[in-house]
């Protein structure tokens, strides 16, 4: 969101310019906020009536789902490490991608992927304390949310796994991925 992002009122000075200079100085990345990536080239910033982290996860699917469907390409959700707000995003591709997102997740990877693909090998049981993070174990909000995952998965079989220690390519998966979703129309 917006309000997280360090230095947001230096940014809005830059409008419209190519942003060079910006500061990133004095401060780690936090759950207070963070820095933006200098690797990338293109930012989507979205103000919300919270603007706490995972706010903007139902506009950015809608957004996504948009060009999605005007563009008649699939939508891919690459679930890699990530926390809490990866879970959130991951259920709510499942949630409402009405067939046109399937989601690869990279299951050593660490984190909500690994925890995603744990909870679908062992359903029924406890999240073990020496696999995941202690905060997971008593966020029981991330808790149900990896359970509505797995329940969901059982009747759409969206989620691939890929492993980081296999032989197997990255490309080969992701495609996979999309052809197993149903043709758009």
């Amino acid at each position: 969101p917006w309000p997280m992002v360090y230095e947001h009122k230096w940014l809005v000075k830059q409008f419209a310019k190519r942003v060079e200079g910006y500061p990133r100085e004095g401060k780690e990345n936090s759950r207070s906020g963070a820095w933006l990536d200098p690797n990338h080239t293109n930012f989507v910033l979205v103000g919300t009536e919270n603007d706490t982290w995972g706010s903007e996860i139902e506009f950015r699917f809608r957004l996504e789902k948009m060009f999605a469907q005007k563009y008649e390409v699939p939508l891919v959700v690459l679930v890699i490490q990530g926390g809490p707000g990866t879970l959130k995003a991951t259920l709510t591709a499942m949630q409402k991608g009405e067939g046109l997102c399937a989601l690869l997740v990279i299951e050593d990877s660490g984190g909500a992927a690994s925890a995603i693909c744990w909870c679908l090998d062992h359903e029924h049981e406890q999240l073990p304390k020496n696999r995941f993070p202690e905060k997971w174990l008593h966020d029981q909000e991330s808790v149900n949310q990896l359970r509505e995952i797995c329940s969901l998965h059982k009747s759409q079989r969206t989620i691939h796994r890929f492993s980081l220690a296999s032989d197997a390519s990255l490309s080969a998966a992701l495609l996979l991925s999309v052809c197993t979703l149903e043709p758009m129309h």
